[in-house]
């Protein structure tokens, strides 16, 4: 009897964890480029990461050498601005081009916690 319920024990808690597993993270699927632009575009990283969980690679960008000082010197607007906050999401084999090919990265940039920037990369 113990042994039959050491069983049914290690079993139940393989389905709950299999399934709290599924339900954090979703399903792995592929989707062509419109569906995926209007799936995505001008959501929020929270939004974004539940459809499509968490990204293989997050990156800042970096401001090229002197750029800081060649914009300064031509800007029209003497009011300090507020500086915006921008990161890169990176995701593998998530979108299609044709009916046998993905595109190897897609890249979300997100400025100010929205999507406003979809790259399709094969290189």
């Amino acid at each position: 009897m113990k042994h039959f319920q050491l069983i049914f024990i290690s079993i139940t808690l393989f389905f709950a964890t299999t399934a709290l597993q599924a339900k954090d993270s979703p399903a792995k699927t592929t989707y062509k480029e419109m569906d995926f632009i209007q799936l995505v575009n001008g959501k929020s990283r929270e939004d974004v990461a539940k459809i499509l969980g968490n990204p293989v690679r997050k990156t800042t960008p970096v401001m090229p050498t002197n750029a800081a000082q060649i914009v300064q010197e031509n800007a029209q607007i003497d009011t300090p601005r507020k500086k915006d906050s921008i990161e890169m999401w990176h995701y593998n084999n998530l979108v299609t081009y044709n009916a046998k090919k993905t595109y190897k990265r897609t890249e979300l940039t997100f400025i100010n916690d929205k999507c406003s920037n979809i790259t399709y990369i094969n290189h």
